[in-house]
């Protein structure tokens, strides 16, 4: 499938999903309604185009709604769905995942032996070799997040110690192994948003400044601005652990979660705990950002925030190759999108910027950025892809997309 049936595709799954025409005539009312005064009328003046101030009304609410963000982005919205149940258990973001968190524990154990008193006491090199071979990608993409602030300390240890005049040992003995870039180790620190170490390997500060108004948080009126028992309850999503399946919760998992006790069947009508961006957040529709992908007709949940930056350059600082990003890109996207973490557009907005492209503007963009090329990675011996021609199959059949437009 090409990119002219593809848009065909979304052409007609909008003809579904969005909203009829600003010409639809004002609805009859049952007579029950309009003996008020202002009611619709239905006498004979109104046949010949006169319009009551009841009418108008209704027609400026009805226009409201037609504009509104979840009306206009229901196709977005519905190809979103569709695209988190393809990408959450597919092999190429499974492969891609374990290799993006195998170069970062390669980084810890290689610190572990050359220099062991560096190590944070809370990291456990026997429990982060465990979960490389039997976590899912779930529980990789997690650790990662979790392993950000030490990852930061490090780095920022490490370069302060390499100086011209006083070379770290260290940093160079893991540039010869393979284990970092130290090049762009001086970058990632030197150039840190706002030179704040909890900043390292964050978007520049500019992008920062404009992405951080486009959602606040939540806070409950009962916390009285600060966040709180009741605010927290507010970020919970609603999901239990019988409803995770992109992937099933593992043992692991679930114990991390409510102890050792816990198995799937006696904490299957529980909560999960987790806390992600759509019920963390809340947007600011009169943001720009917001705006214009309404305009666009484009689903956004929480603004573009910056792990898919921070994993790229991870990606990059441990030696990845820079060919294999958009393969890293599906891996990020099909974790954000899972528990509704972010939007796609909001994703592939970062993504596109972390590698100085356009990011995308239409539903079409969105479908053709993720996947713009067959994407392909091979790791320790596995390989695992999807063809452009593959992604646009799984995307348009067998789902609402295949069922609605058909063929």
């Amino acid at each position: 499938m090409d990119t002219a049936a593809l848009a065909e595709r979304i052409k007609k799954l909008r003809e579904h999903t969005d909203p009829p025409p600003t010409t639809e005539q004002s609805p009859s009312f049952p007579t029950r309604y309009i003996e008020h005064e202002g009611a619709p009328s239905t006498s004979q003046d109104n046949l010949h185009g006169s319009t009551t101030p009841a009418q108008a009304a209704w027609t400026a609410i009805r226009s409201q709604i037609r504009q509104h963000r979840v009306p206009r982005t229901a196709a977005s919205r519905i190809i979103d769905q569709t695209i988190s149940k393809i990408t959450a258990n597919h092999p190429l973001t499974i492969l891609a995942t374990r290799a993006l968190f195998n170069k970062l524990y390669l980084f810890f154990a290689s610190i572990a032996q050359l220099h062991p008193d560096l190590l944070p006491p809370d990291i456990n090199i026997t429990k982060l070799k465990h979960l490389l071979h039997t976590g899912n990608q779930r529980e990789h993409f997690m650790a990662l997040r979790i392993l950000l602030p030490p990852l930061r300390n490090l780095l920022k240890h490490l370069v302060d110690l390499d100086t011209d005049t006083t070379p770290s040992s260290l940093l160079r003995a893991l540039a010869c192994n393979g284990i970092i870039n130290p090049t762009l180790a001086h970058h990632l620190v030197s150039n840190r948003a706002f030179n704040e170490t909890k900043e390292i390997l964050a978007a520049p500060a500019h992008l920062i400044l404009t992405w951080k108004p486009v959602a606040v948080k939540r806070i409950a009126p009962e916390d009285k601005d600060l966040v709180g028992a009741y605010s927290r309850a507010l970020w919970g999503i609603h999901l239990r652990v019988r409803d995770i399946t992109n992937p099933p919760l593992s043992p692991s998992e679930l114990q991390s979660m409510f102890g050792s006790h816990a198995t799937p069947t006696s904490h299957a009508n529980h909560h999960i705990p987790w806390e992600s961006g759509a019920h963390k957040y809340k947007l600011i529709e009169s943001d720009p950002f917001d705006i214009t992908c309404t305009q666009n007709n484009l689903h956004t949940t929480s603004g573009p925030w910056g792990t898919a930056w921070r994993y790229l350059n991870m990606w990059l600082l441990f030696g990845g190759s820079r060919d294999k990003l958009l393969e890293i890109v599906f891996a990020i996207a099909a974790m954000l999108l899972g528990l509704n973490h972010h939007s796609l557009v909001e994703v592939l907005h970062v993504t596109a910027m972390f590698r100085g492209v356009e990011g995308p503007g239409s539903l079409v963009g969105v479908v053709e950025g993720l996947v713009p090329r067959d994407l392909e990675m091979v790791w320790d011996g596995e390989e695992a892809g999807v063809t452009r021609g593959e992604f646009y199959g799984l995307l348009c059949g067998g789902s609402f997309m295949g069922c609605c437009v058909g063929g």
